[in-house]
């Protein structure tokens, strides 16, 4: 039997077989092999006193929020997209230091390989930004690019002596105390140079003090500029 007849009851008038809706009361003309299609539509299009089907999602939301389908969330995001780009396109042309570029990769639950190309720059306040430049899949997996990037930086760091204790710095601080120069400031850099040395500290914020003593070494300030962006988003990581 047709789920038409949950909705309706048979009914007889002068001799002729109607449909009675068991919402609104009115009848349709249902004789033997008329078929049900005229029934569904009624049930569905015209009845108005028929209970619909409630989406579940929608009962948790407010009255005024409506569910809205896949095709529009599909261009909301997509435009969200193309403005974001067309932002940081501009952002990328008004930079004035050197990025510092990294990748993250990953596996995810499938299997699929994934890698994310960041940059990381500092603005005009000498505040460390970053935004994605990329999001692309991979043909292996992030287990095996894993053990690539482990080898490449492996090599990176066999190549470069860094001294933790930092005790050739804290020689080279007390030769210059301790000895007097003669030389002149002539240039930025013997300005610089001559400079009183600060104690080490903790929480010495270097960004801080190149912003603050950019009006003395602007030519510095631009080279520490660029090359301090590597360090800090390294220990960002």
């Amino acid at each position: 039997m047709s789920e038409a007849w949950n909705h309706f009851k048979r009914v007889k008038v002068e001799g002729i077989q109607f449909a009675e809706c068991n919402y609104c009361k009115a009848r349709l003309k249902a004789p033997a092999g008329y078929g049900t299609t005229h029934l569904h539509k009624h049930s569905e299009k015209v009845c108005k006193k028929q209970p619909r089907k409630i989406d579940i999602r929608q009962s948790f939301l407010k009255p005024c929020v409506y569910m809205i389908s896949r095709n529009t969330l599909k261009g909301d995001i997509l435009k969200i997209y193309k403005d974001e780009r067309t932002k940081y396109y501009n952002l990328l042309g008004k930079i004035k230091c050197r990025i510092a570029i990294t990748t993250d990769m990953w596996t995810s639950s499938n299997n699929k390989g994934f890698m994310e190309v960041t940059k990381y720059f500092l603005d005009d306040n000498w505040t460390l930004q970053n935004c994605i430049l990329r999001c692309c899949t991979l043909n292996e997996s992030s287990s095996n690019i894993g053990g690539l990037e482990n080898t490449m930086s492996s090599d990176i760091h066999s190549n470069v002596n860094v001294d933790e204790s930092l005790d050739e710095f804290e020689q080279f601080v007390v030769s210059k105390t301790s000895s007097a120069t003669n030389l002149s400031a002539t240039s930025e850099l013997d300005m610089y140079l001559e400079e009183s040395f600060l104690s080490r500290a903790r929480d010495f914020d270097i960004l801080n003090w190149w912003k603050t003593n950019g009006v003395k070494f602007s030519t510095l300030q631009k080279m520490a500029r660029d090359i301090l962006v590597y360090s800090c988003f390294y220990c960002c990581i």
